[in-house]
């Protein structure tokens, strides 16, 4: 398959339900780049063409750091194109599986920070994605997160930020609201967040049946349990952080500021600094990434609790916080 003049195609990279992602080389600027192209079958289906064209006009509209970027889109003999930035980097799905199912609790709050960071710059700009998922979550060597495929993106009205109508979006991690056809905000988004975090942890979906309609109706009627009563791995703070994503009413979740702004206070509550060291090495090892953290937060713990034993009594326990921080 040739591309558009200007790229040479050099590999595939992926393949999914609407389209082929290819690594190709930009003959203008001399970089590489991610091609996506349409399947040759659904260039008639008006839909398909429809969340093509919808996915250029979301992600020109947004420029941050840990969303992809779009550098053109056109057309080549009838066949529409999008060339992006070519991440050499996974999805979140690779490490999990790697890593036996799960991705630590740092490594992945470091993930969960990046993503919140993005997700808060596409809402800033109007623009709720509705498909947050693993597989949209591409992380590189140094790791740093990129949000990907804005296809079924939905560039929410300024004056109401809601919109009705058949949902979208991957069954095992659309909100709520989706399910029902009610009006959306951005907090479908921390749903679908909520939902990947809670797969991560546990390495199962908290939502999951034998088909669509009945993973739509689990969503509807079913509270999970939280990750850390599935998995011991998983830090009970942060387990409560990922339920309260899950609440079924999208007022009673946390916005995007709000859960940096937690996620930020749990951090500095157990002693650790986030940043993209744990995520690099997650990508570089995920086999051997979870022992390494293990140690570390053992090794965190057993510092703080040290501390806490030789703190003097006035510290002990609540007012330790306000004066010895």
């Amino acid at each position: 398959m040739s591309g558009p003049d200007r790229y040479s195609i050099q590999r595939k990279i992926a393949s999914g339900g609407m389209a082929t992602i290819y690594l190709a080389n930009d003959s203008v600027l001399g970089r590489p780049v991610a091609l996506k192209m349409v399947h040759p079958h659904l260039l008639e289906r008006p839909e398909a063409m429809r969340r093509f064209r919808n996915e250029a006009k979301a992600v020109a509209s947004l420029a941050h750091e840990n969303i992809i970027k779009l550098y053109d889109f056109g057309e080549n003999e009838g066949d529409p194109y999008l060339a992006m930035d070519f991440v050499d980097g996974v999805t979140l799905t690779a490490p999990m599986e790697a890593a036996g199912g799960t991705i630590p609790s740092l490594a992945l709050m470091e993930a969960c920070v990046q993503t919140l960071r993005g997700l808060s710059a596409a809402h800033a700009s109007g623009v709720c994605h509705r498909d947050v998922k693993p597989d949209n979550i591409i992380v590189d060597s140094s790791g740093c997160v990129r949000i990907t495929d804005f296809g079924i993106a939905y560039v929410m009205n300024q004056e109401s930020l809601t919109m009705t109508g058949a949902f979208l979006g991957s069954p095992n991690y659309i909100s709520p609201e989706q399910a029902d056809g009610r009006p959306l905000t951005a907090k479908t988004d921390i749903f679908s967040l909520g939902v990947l975090l809670y797969q991560c942890c546990t390495g199962i979906l908290p939502f999951d049946a034998e088909n669509p309609m009945a993973i739509i109706n689990a969503i509807q009627k079913r509270n999970p349990v939280p990750p850390h009563s599935l998995s011991a791995r998983a830090l009970s703070c942060f387990s409560q952080f990922v339920t309260a994503c899950l609440a079924e009413n999208p007022d009673e979740r946390p916005d995007t500021a709000q859960c940096i702004s937690a996620l930020d206070r749990m951090c500095h509550e157990l002693g650790f600094e986030l940043g993209k060291h744990r995520l690099a090495s997650l990508v570089a090892g995920p086999s051997i990434q979870p022992t390494a953290e293990r140690r570390e937060v053992f090794d965190a713990l057993v510092s703080r609790a040290t501390q806490f034993h030789r703190a003097p009594a006035s510290c002990h326990p609540s007012t330790r916080r306000r004066q010895c921080a």
